[in-house]
This record gives structure tokens, sequence and C-alpha cells, in this order.
């Protein structure tokens, strides 16, 4: 990765918190619950009693289609993912690599 790239924090993202403040959550909720709306399996971690309780606490909401609308339209491609598989020329090249045909590869 490249040190000069800078990470938003999407936790901070103005679309994450006006969707969070519409359903009276945090804006970790709603990214995980979009998450899971996608059938994305979480692993949250924390050893914060308080976040790990919190964490559990969006099941009891659904995000509608404007909120996903929204949320997906903070994608930013290819020039949005940090992670790039040309760590190794072998992982790289590998036929089911679902980024073969990446622009950043080696």
């Amino acid at each position: 990765m490249n040190k000069n790239v800078i990470l938003p924090n999407i936790l901070k993202d103005p679309v994450v918190c006006k969707i969070a403040k519409k359903h009276n959550k945090t804006t970790a909720q709603i990214a995980l619950r979009f998450l899971i709306q996608n059938d994305i399996v979480v692993i949250p971690k924390s050893v914060n009693t308080g976040r790990i309780k919190e964490n559990f606490e969006i099941f009891d909401f659904t995000l509608d289609y404007g909120d996903i609308q929204m949320l997906e339209g903070l994608n930013k491609g290819d020039n949005g993912r940090i992670f790039r598989m040309h760590f190794h020329s072998k992982i790289a090249n590998h036929p089911e690599n679902p980024f073969i045909n990446d622009k950043f590869q080696i």
C-alpha cells in the first residue's frame, strides 16, 4: 500500500452520519448493518463491553432502499480499495483472483 494514501474514516462520513441520525444508531452500527444486509460476513473486533453490546444492536432495524443507495454511492471502485493482490506473484496471477484485471497489479 502506498504510504501517502489517505484513508477516509467511513464512520465520520456525512452520508453515514445522516443515516445514523435517521435510525438513532451509531455510524458503526450503520456500517455493520449495511454489510449484514448485503450478506457479507462481519467479524467486528472490540474489547470494550459497550461496543460489543452495540455491535449486537443492529438487528432491530433495516436500512431502506434510499439508505442503501446512499451508502453504495460511497463506493470508490478500484481507487477506494486498499487491499491489492500484488504482494505475491502466484496469488496475483491466480485464475480465481477477483482483481485479476486490477490496473494496480505488478
